[in-house]
């Protein structure tokens, strides 16, 4: 069987995401601030996604975020989906951490990510630095 790439794991993802959504590309792109040309790159496998736009996509379709393993097949690549009290986080604190904590990690991944990766970080690297970010915080 032939390993599948992330590029094709996430094109499957937003495909089936959108559909389960009920969404158009046109409607995610206005929620996540992007073109309907992007949009569709990406559910084409033509465009890759970056880090922020994957949670961007996440949230707004309100759907987890893919594995990424390489030998994954992109029914594999679907997980579960959240329960409505995973999905839908009370605002205030979060976890052991406050919004405030979280949006500094955040925004501390964003600048690394423009000034070290040309704002292409690679998905997993992105999460590693928010949860430095956190981490840092809590000590």
């Amino acid at each position: 069987m032939p390993t599948t790439t992330a590029s094709e794991i996430l094109a499957k993802w937003l495909a089936d995401a959108l559909d389960k959504a009920g969404k158009s590309q046109s409607e995610l792109a206005r929620d996540i601030d992007l073109s309907s040309q992007k949009i569709n790159r990406m559910v084409q496998g033509a465009r890759e996604i970056s880090g922020v736009e994957l949670i961007k996509i996440s949230d707004a379709l309100n759907i987890p975020i893919p594995s990424l393993s390489g030998n994954a097949t992109p029914e594999q690549a679907s997980p579960a989906p959240l329960s409505t009290s995973e999905t839908q986080p009370q605002r205030g604190a979060t976890g052991n951490f406050s919004e405030e904590a979280y949006d500094k990690a955040f925004t501390a991944a964003l600048e690394i990510e423009k000034r070290e990766f040309g704002g292409n970080m690679p998905l997993q690297d992105f999460i590693n630095a928010v949860t430095i970010g956190l981490k840092r915080q809590k000590n």
